[in-house]
């Protein structure tokens, strides 16, 4: 009888014992970013949520209740990016360097609008995790010319965030005249501090120019808003 009435407890046990362990998982513990229609972002972790509002306890304005229709966007952040209680965003010029391309490519959905020395004025657009493709235009003013450039480019992870390599092409038309380049890239490290190594082989008014290029670049981001970029040409005569 005693072995009989052991048994029954342990069974009437095991029930609770999952129940409160489920309950203890309902919370997430990752740290996310809420941004909301007024623009402002909030950082912190989900302390409770119901169908019509999200309460996140913040490091500097303690549980914040938030209408969640009010939402744009909500993600988990990298803990990996939080340095010294700040949280060092994703580097927004991962893909590139000063003009040259790195291994890196845009993420599916992502884009981005550049304009150099005024006058050439470009937006880029990942259509894929692996292909970006770009698109400038240069008016001449007081010229009458005018001129746009394409860029597709293909990158593809090694090892994620360590070894990426990327391949494409410059296309470059002024006034009827164009311009072309071919180029492959190979990064090492991650998007904020990162070694580039590219190669590529042009072509002038339609006729291949025998002018190869090699570029080494680099990249060092020393906080949270600023980064060192070095960018190299060394243009090789056939």
């Amino acid at each position: 009888m005693k072995r009989k009435i052991s048994i029954l407890i342990i069974l009437l046990t095991i029930p609770f014992i999952n129940y409160a362990q489920d309950d203890k998982t309902t919370i997430p513990t990752e740290r996310i970013e809420i941004k909301i229609t007024d623009g402002n972002r909030i950082i912190g972790t989900i302390e409770r949520e119901d169908d019509k509002n999200l309460w996140i306890k913040t490091d500097d304005y303690g549980i914040v209740k938030i209408d969640k229709s009010k939402i744009t966007t909500r993600k988990v952040l990298d803990e990996n990016r939080i340095k010294d209680g700040e949280y060092w965003y994703e580097n927004p010029n991962s893909t590139r360097n000063l003009y040259g391309p790195t291994g890196y490519g845009l993420k599916k959905g992502e884009g981005y609008y550049q304009n150099f020395y005024v006058l050439l004025s470009s937006v880029s657009y990942g259509f894929s995790d692996n292909f970006t493709m770009g698109a400038g235009v240069l008016p001449l003013f007081g010229t009458g010319l005018s001129g746009f450039t394409l860029t597709p480019k293909l990158s593809f992870p090694i090892i994620e965030n360590k070894v990426n390599i990327g391949a494409g092409a410059l296309y470059a038309n002024f006034d009827e005249e164009s311009l072309g380049v071919v180029y492959g890239v190979v990064t090492l490290g991650s998007t904020d501090n990162n070694f580039t190594l590219g190669t590529g082989y042009g072509t002038i008014f339609g006729e291949v120019s025998g002018l190869g290029i090699v570029t080494l670049s680099a990249n060092l981001r020393i906080s949270k808003r600023l980064s060192l970029v070095t960018e190299n040409w060394l243009l090789i005569e056939k």
